[in-house]
């Protein structure tokens, strides 16, 4: 996101309410878009996040459904309650920044040593649907011979393997077995 936003020229109001999704905590995410606001000459108009399922099977790996809709419906109010808010041009309580273990020294070596695309396949289930490239955010995967071929720009947010409708996609061995959950609205 932070390339996105940098490589963009907002115009009208540099006013910039920011709200992020977790699995636990935004760890250092509001010191994150404190130094973006001031890189674009944004007013940052408050930080909010909301915790959300934990997408990344590859790692820690996802809870059963039932666990993430409790999520999920736990996480609605607050959705409102930050949507209301900004609706009335009102600014967020700014949270406080987490512990800086993970966005500061974890991260930079987990993205370092471990965040490639390499490992991603797909099994005999796959279909050749294409929901996979269709979901990636940075078009990281193409179709070729009517299976999913993966370039070098994976961002690991494991969208084709969760948002796979047969569960087709594996990442090594880090994900065979485990839940697989995607919130399809289609």
């Amino acid at each position: 996101m932070d390339k996105y936003i940098d490589a963009v020229t907002f115009t009208g109001s540099k006013k910039a309410y920011f709200v992020a999704t977790c699995a636990q905590t935004p760890w250092l995410t509001v010191k994150y878009a404190e130094r973006l606001c001031e890189r674009k000459n944004f007013s940052m108009l408050g930080f909010n996040s909301v915790v959300m399922p934990q997408g990344y099977i590859a790692g820690g790996g996802t809870q059963p459904k039932n666990v993430n809709d409790e999520i999920l419906s736990k996480a609605e109010p607050e959705i409102r309650k930050i949507a209301d808010k900004i609706a009335a041009g009102r600014e967020l309580e700014k949270q406080k920044p987490g512990s800086g273990v993970m966005s500061d020294i974890l991260n930079p070596i987990m993205y370092s040593f471990m965040i490639s695309s390499k490992k991603f396949y797909v099994n005999s289930k796959c279909s050749g649907c294409g929901k996979c490239a269709e979901r990636c955010p940075l078009n990281n995967i193409k179709t070729a011979s009517g299976k999913p071929v993966w370039g070098n720009e994976c961002t690991h947010c494991m969208a084709c393997i969760a948002g796979c409708p047969n569960e087709a996609i594996e990442y090594g061995k880090k994900t065979i077995g485990k839940p697989r959950y995607f919130l399809d609205e289609d």
